[in-house]
Formats: C-alpha cells, structure tokens, sequence
C-alpha cells in the first residue's frame, strides 16, 4: 500500500514539474532589432501653400505601414485640430497621410493603426519648429503570443512519462531494471528541459522599436 501511495505520489511530482516547465515563463516578450528608418521622401499628400499662424508650425504626417491614427500630447495647452478654442494638454490630430499646424514645441505622439495591419500601438516624440516639418514614421510592433506550439508541449510531456517511469524502477531491486530506471531519468530530464525551452521560445510575443525621419524647411 506504501509503495502504490509513492508512487502515485511521485507521479504527481513529476506532472507538477512538466506543467511548471511549461506555464512559469511564457509571458516576457522577445526583442527584435529595431526597424530601420524610413527613406527620406515627401509622403503623398499636398501641402497647403498658405501662411502658418505665428507661433506654430506646419506638420506632415505619415506612417510607412499604412495609416495610422495619431493622438498627440504636448506640455501646453494647444487647439487641436477642428476646435475653436485651446483643449487639454492631448488631442486627435488626424489619419496619415495629414498635414496638421501645431504650436511649436515638443510633443509626444500614439499611434494606433487606422485599419489594423500592425499590432499594437506606438509611442513616438515631435519637435514642432517654425516653417516645415516632415515626420515619416515606421511604426514600433508589439505581437502578443497567439498560439501554443505541439511539439515542445508533447516533447515535455513524454519527458514527464519518462520520469515517472525511471522513478518507479530505481525502487526495485533488480540492478537491469535501475540501469533502465537511471537511463530513463536522463532521458526524461533532458526532454522535459528541451521541450521546456522550446516552448517558452516559441509562446512569447514579441516587440519591435519603430523608427523615425524627420526634416525641416525654413519659413518662406
């Protein structure tokens, strides 16, 4: 009776193990290089020939993976675009490809794809300065995980097999037996660690800095 308690209490181990092999880590993203810059080249809109109020600039707006909808967030008070009078601190700016007249100053930019091609959001900074500024933005990703992956997930659980089958043999007597026990044991352990990595590798979402050009023009 002792012996049937050990083991069923060793097999329950060893599953506790497999399923911690499996679910402790599988939320930390992987890195990827960050996107490179984005040619300098005029995105395809027309710019407004007319004068800018004093005090602010003129923006154009554009985002290399389709349109992207920007909200933007500056230290002053500013009057968005559409509104008669200064809003709080953030307002809607448009849809790229715009063309937005913004006070000068710093500001930060979110960026949501406007027709859901690129995961995520992106978070970007704007220097606003008098006359022209061209802001060609390739947007940062950030993909979460979206599937489980079989084979490392059968991978650890044949491991765990293994295991439970090497553990019940080193409590014979029978020196062939534990031979077979100590072989399954390693065995085991190695594929449960394999299948662990593997899984962990293949489950993590991942993000990816953007990257930005910008040029000016001088007020005509």
């Amino acid at each position: 009776m002792a012996g049937a308690w050990h083991g069923t209490y060793t097999t329950w181990c060893v599953r506790a193990i497999a399923l911690l092999a499996l679910t402790g880590c599988t939320n930390e993203p992987k890195i990827l290089p960050p996107r490179e810059p984005p040619a300098r080249t005029p995105p395809p809109i027309t710019v407004p020939q007319l004068g800018v109020a004093q005090g602010y600039g003129r923006v154009v707006l554009h985002g290399t993976d389709g349109p992207m909808r920007v909200t933007a967030r500056a230290d002053q008070a500013f009057v968005a675009p559409g509104m008669h009078v200064p809003s709080t601190r953030t307002g809607d700016l448009c849809v790229t490809p715009c063309v937005v007249d913004l006070p000068t100053g710093q500001y930060k930019l979110y960026l949501v794809s406007a027709d859901g091609s690129v995961p995520g959001g992106d978070v970007d900074t704007l220097q606003v300065r008098d006359g022209l500024t061209y802001y060609v933005r390739a947007p940062g990703r950030s993909e979460p995980r979206t599937w489980l992956p079989g084979v490392p997930f059968a991978l650890v659980l044949v491991g765990a097999v293994a295991l439970t089958g090497g553990l019940a043999l080193l409590t014979g007597e029978d020196e062939a037996a534990q031979t077979t026990g100590f072989a399954l044991l390693a065995g085991g352990g190695a594929a449960v660690v394999v299948g662990g990595v593997m899984y962990y590798d293949a489950s993590r979402g991942t993000q990816q800095e953007g990257a930005t050009t910008t040029w000016s023009q001088a007020p005509r």
